[in-house]
């Protein structure tokens, strides 16, 4: 399979990818192919693809649905995906390789701010491939302009996790 990138949308065909970079501006010679890839998971606004890479959905056919990682994986990668962060710290491979929360606890939580969620920290126990256990952490919170949702393999200086 083939894959093209537009500014704002995916395509699995030349013909597709054309289409839509009339759509959103995208000159030509700006397409991006990468050859010799597969679609591993699809949701509604994100895909996730075997060159370990995670682009937008916009522009896929909706025929074209593959649930290839865990549901805990898409929930976390979701959670990120939707906010306001561009890339987990921890990366998005390591949230793609989780086959299932083991624990889910709260370490922290500021201070209510207003009508805005407070930024949270929780630490995940998780399963990943081959069976090997991980720890990651999880802060959010909410902002006038959006949502923030971030993973870490560390805690800020400052934070103890007693778990």
């Amino acid at each position: 399979m083939e894959r093209y990138r537009t500014r704002q949308y995916v395509a699995i065909t030349w013909a597709d990818a054309l289409r839509l970079a009339g759509l959103d501006g995208t000159h030509v010679e700006d397409i991006i192919r990468v050859s010799d890839v597969e679609l591993i998971h699809r949701t509604e606004w994100w895909a996730w693809w075997s060159d370990l890479k995670i682009t937008t959905a916009f522009g896929l056919p909706q025929d074209l649905q593959p649930q290839g990682l865990s549901p805990d994986a898409a929930q976390l990668i979701s959670e990120a995906w939707e906010s306001d962060v561009l890339e987990p710290e921890c990366g998005w491979p390591l949230l793609a390789e989780i086959r299932q929360i083991l624990n889910r606890a709260e370490i922290w939580r500021g201070e209510q701010r207003g009508q805005y969620q407070p930024e949270t920290w929780e630490r995940l126990r998780v399963l990943l491939e081959a069976d090997r256990e991980a720890i990651l952490y999880r802060v959010d919170h909410g902002y006038e302009d959006g949502y923030y949702c971030d993973f870490t393999r560390d805690l800020p200086s400052g934070l103890i996790d007693l778990g």
